[in-house]
């Protein structure tokens, strides 16, 4: 995923597509990021990080990232991922039960 901030030079977000593996309190989960949205219009952009049991079974969370759209890139780096993960633990998530989304709001990188 790539964004050109207004100073013209290119800074890549994530360098690669698809799902990844992290281990966070002993369970194998995969998360992945998702953008959606219109060129040039900075209020439709939306980015969603997804955590799932790496069996892609139950309940899968799903964070906002805040303020996708802004000039500056700022990674997702892994360490930001188990955080959201430990939150979503302590919230009741438990990965690989249950069904459908649970939504955590706003995720800060």
């Amino acid at each position: 995923m790539t964004t050109r901030p207004r100073g013209g030079t290119l800074q890549i977000m994530l360098a690669r597509r698809g799902s990844r593996a992290i281990v966070v309190d002993g369970y194998e989960l995969l998360w992945w990021v998702r953008r959606r949205g219109l060129r040039n219009c900075h209020h439709c952009d939306e980015c969603t990080v997804t955590l799932a049991h790496a069996s892609r079974t139950g309940a899968i969370v799903q964070a906002h990232v805040e303020e996708a759209w802004r000039a500056e890139v700022v990674p997702i780096a892994p360490s930001r991922i188990a955080a959201l993960a430990r939150e979503a633990l302590a919230r009741g998530w438990v990965p690989g039960e249950g069904a459908g989304v649970v939504a955590l709001g706003m995720f800060s990188p």
